[in-house]
């Protein structure tokens, strides 16, 4: 792919969003980033908050409201993103 045409995922930062009170994801330069954890740990919710920051919606096909934390009044979802490299 041309340069000009890569975008890349520099930080990723999720607050109240599905099951993450808070959460920061800083990937790998190299290309790869491996996230593990237990079940419930928020693997699918990072990767979510990912998405929803690339299309302002949730792949599984839920209202808005349902990407906000239970108990909690709003979610914050934001990624910074280098073009070119």
């Amino acid at each position: 792919m041309p340069d000009a045409l890569r975008t890349t995922v520099v930080r990723l930062s999720a607050r109240e969003f599905r099951n993450l009170e808070a959460a920061e994801l800083e990937p790998s330069a190299n290309g790869l980033t491996v996230i593990q954890g237990a079940n419930g740990a928020g693997k699918t919710s990072l990767l979510e908050a990912l998405v929803y920051c690339s299309v302002l919606q949730s792949f599984r096909g839920v209202p808005r409201e349902a990407v906000i934390r239970e108990g909690t009044a709003a979610a914050r979802v934001a990624c910074e993103l280098r073009a070119g490299t």
